[in-house]
């Protein structure tokens, strides 16, 4: 659900002339490090990362990625944000 909810907040955004979109601190997820293993995904490739690649560039913004949790290839959980070019790409995560 807050993955269609943010797709259509870059959307709207970018119809009413946004060149840079910025989501808020996780949210995809509840705003809670208990939860954080039950939503975190590999970055690349996860649920929330392909839709800001995909939003991003069909929307052809600019889109930092708020934070969504991520794990990595051990296990580790992360507070990461994705920053997204116009054409897809993700530039910078942090």
């Amino acid at each position: 659900v807050n993955i269609a909810t943010a797709r259509a907040a870059v959307r709207n955004a970018a119809s009413e002339g946004a060149e840079l979109v910025v989501l808020p601190e996780c949210w995809n997820s509840p705003y809670a490090t208990s939860s954080f293993p039950v939503y975190a995904e590999t970055i690349p490739g996860g649920p929330s990362s392909l839709m800001l690649q995909e939003v991003a560039a069909e929307q052809k913004v600019w889109l930092v990625g708020g934070s969504i949790p991520e794990v990595d290839s051990e296990g580790k959980v992360y507070n990461t944000c994705v920053i997204v070019n116009p054409e897809g790409e993700i530039v910078a995560t942090h």
